[in-house]
């Protein structure tokens, strides 16, 4: 029904899609109300981006239980040709009516 050509050319278009792919870990309380969650993307080299995603995804996190992301920590590193982009972000939801102590935060 398909030529081997056809096929071969649909098997390299699964992988080049594949190839490109972002994704991130479940969120995991690491200390009484303290989560993490770390994320890859190999469609970026900027590990900057994939903390931004992070970042967003945490905010929801904290929203769906009420509270607002307080951010205790990141870190980032760019990717290349060989190897993803990743980010790890350390988190708390505090009430929305809580002040955020801005010495607490490192980027």
């Amino acid at each position: 029904m398909f030529s081997n050509r056809t096929k071969l050319l649909c098997s390299i278009f699964a992988l080049s899609l594949l190839a490109g792919c972002a994704g991130t870990t479940e969120f995991v309380e690491i200390s009484p109300e303290i989560y993490s969650v770390s994320g890859y993307s190999g469609m970026t080299d900027n590990g900057g981006s994939v903390r931004i995603d992070l970042v967003k995804k945490a905010q929801i996190f904290c929203e769906q239980k009420g509270k607002k992301l307080s951010l205790l920590e990141s870190s980032h590193t760019d990717g290349n040709s060989y190897k993803s982009a990743t980010a790890t972000i350390n988190f708390t939801c505090i009430e929305p009516t809580a002040r955020q102590d801005s010495t607490v935060h490192s980027f």
